[in-house]
């Protein structure tokens, strides 16, 4: 497992990696721009850093944490996002409109203008408990 405490990340593309677990909230926030493409994401967190248009391109992200993540018009263009965590997480203009399996509560997270599909409107509707046929 990498660890990144203190490590500057400015304007990396991440391709074909797989970073497991990775914590990269430990990371510098000056000037921290990550993007990712065909990455093996699962188990990584993000809590707390801000990351508006961060792309997220064909990844597994399996559980990744965003906590206190501003990912305002961060794109996630087919990504597995099954039992990943927002809480308190910037979405405003964000696109889920390919993505997968996500289960976000609109009441503890802003997106205003944020984009879905039809079929995963069910991933924001999940906490109320009620059947759409």
């Amino acid at each position: 497992m990498w660890q990144v405490g203190n490590t500057s990340l400015q304007s990396v593309h991440f391709k074909n990696c797989k970073v497991l677990g990775i914590q990269f909230q430990s990371c510098t926030d000056f000037l921290f721009q990550v993007n990712f493409e065909d990455c093996i994401l699962d188990y990584a967190s993000f809590a707390n850093k801000k990351m508006p248009k961060t792309k997220f391109v064909s990844c597994s992200m399996k559980e990744v944490t965003f906590v206190g993540t501003n990912l305002t018009q961060a794109v996630f263009d087919h990504c597995n996002l099954e039992n990943a965590i927002f809480n308190k997480t910037q979405l405003a203009g964000a696109d889920f409109t390919t993505a997968l399996h996500y289960k976000i509560n609109p009441e503890l997270n802003p997106m205003k203008k944020a984009k879905f599909s039809t079929m995963g409107i069910m991933g924001l509707l999940e906490q109320y408990d009620i059947k759409i046929e």
